[in-house]
């Protein structure tokens, strides 16, 4: 059975770009496409097409297994559709469905589907693949790949489809899509969001409008965006000398990490349109959380609606500290859905997008002019410079840890009420 025929059994109607992608003989096949552009679904249907031949050993790898089940996911989305003899295709198999750790589906005639995680290595050794699927490929180091992965398809003569969103110019992913230019074992295709027949027309036009414009080229465009210079860009709009009014609600972003300074910042949330003001801050040096914490309570004194502290998912003692003295704390814990890495990536392209002038001259973040530290940080953060730096890491950029102290704390209260609220934190809409 040809995978046209597959396809067309299981409900599955690729747009012009994908198709391009299935037709394609290449070993080596990439794929960088803007969010929602078709990319799992994509790698789905190549998953299904190469488990119903006899013996087949696929993996669908990422990061960490919740990154790796979107493609799977899909795989068994449309193995539910297809008939083999007059039976679904997924019944014929013995599905391992773990909550947390690989999931697996095995059927009779030997071929096998497996999620894996990067987060340890020694898992990725002593198989022979057939079809690798590499999830967000943007967010793997180049040393698991080459160090564990590569190898995987080699006996076999195996085939790998990597997908992805770009993130900055450098790493794996970027390389890959470079080297899939000239060498003739290797493709690349390039998709945007709107690519998709199934993405909302009216979407493009919005996203532009409310997205910081590097943002959305990566994001929405599917291009590789340099990450060189400064991280954010501040405008006259993003100031302000005017008090927020009292009755406003508010929270308190912390952020500390040790040898740094230990920063509150006070965030008002204005009403509809939703805006936040950074109205006041704490920037010390040398201290801990515990120890501004009587401060923080003097100066939210007389405010009568402080809704809570806001601090790091990823850093539970520092909550444990909140809640002893007293304050009701607030982390976003969707990102243990994405994982600690891509989880601060989004918090700053969300930022970055917040910072953002509309045309109308609005903004979503405004600072007064007395958090003076905070605004410093926001102006001089950097992106750390790939061509000075040689250390092996993935291609996740993150910004130079030197800095971000007041950015971190403003995202965590924007992270946590945007996603509260059902937004997605990198478009900041509305």
């Amino acid at each position: 059975m040809n995978k046209s025929a597959i396809y067309e059994g299981m409900g599955y109607y690729p747009h012009h770009l994908q198709a391009k992608v299935h037709d394609s003989s290449a070993r080596f096949r990439v794929v960088a496409a803007g969010a929602r552009g078709g990319k799992s679904m994509l790698a789905g249907a190549e998953i299904v097409s190469a488990l119903l031949a006899p013996k087949q050993h696929v993996w669908c790898v990422a990061t960490q297994y919740t990154l790796a089940e979107k493609e799977f996911d899909w795989a068994v989305s449309f193995l539910d559709k297809l008939e083999i003899g007059g039976k679904r295709a997924l019944s014929l198999a013995r599905i391992s469905n773990s909550q947390r750790g690989s999931k697996s589906l095995l059927f009779p005639w030997g071929s096998r589907l497996e999620t894996r995680s990067c987060e340890k290595p020694q898992t990725l050794l002593g198989v022979e693949l057939d079809l690798l699927i590499l999830c967000e490929a943007s967010q793997i180091p180049k040393s698991i790949w080459e160090r564990y992965l590569r190898l995987r398809i080699s006996s076999r003569q195996g085939k790998m489809l990597a997908t992805s969103t770009p993130n900055a110019d450098g790493g794996l992913f970027f390389e890959m899509f470079n080297r899939a230019e000239k060498d003739q074992d290797w493709a690349r295709w390039q998709f945007e969001s709107r690519d998709n027949p199934t993405f909302p027309r009216g979407e493009w036009e919005t996203m532009k409008e409310e997205m910081d414009a590097k943002v959305f080229d990566e994001q929405a465009r599917g291009l590789f965006v340099s990450r060189r210079g400064f991280v954010f860009s501040l405008s006259p709009q993003n100031y302000t000398a005017q008090d927020v009014p009292v009755e406003w609600p508010f929270f308190v972003g912390v952020h500390y990490k040790p040898n740094n300074p230990v920063v509150a910042v006070f965030v008002s949330v204005r009403p509809e349109p939703r805006r936040y003001i950074v109205y006041d801050e704490i920037h010390l040096e040398g201290k801990n959380v515990l120890d501004i914490c009587g401060e923080i309570k003097q100066r939210i004194a007389g405010r009568p609606k402080f809704l809570g502290v806001c601090c790091d998912f990823w850093d539970p003692a520092i909550q444990q500290e909140l809640k002893t003295v007293g304050f009701s704390v607030g982390v976003n814990r969707k990102e243990k859905d994405i994982g600690r890495a891509i989880a601060a990536q989004k918090r700053v392209q969300g930022l970055q997008n917040a910072l953002k002038i509309r045309a109308d001259g609005s903004t979503r973040l405004i600072f007064h002019t007395r958090a003076a530290n905070t605004i410093r940080d926001f102006t001089k953060v950097k992106w750390p410079d790939r061509r000075e730096e040689e250390q092996e890491k993935p291609e996740q950029d993150a910004p130079l840890g030197k800095y971000m102290f007041g950015p971190s704390a403003v995202s965590y209260v924007i992270a946590l009420l945007e996603t509260s609220s059902g937004v997605d934190f990198y478009r900041m809409a509305g």
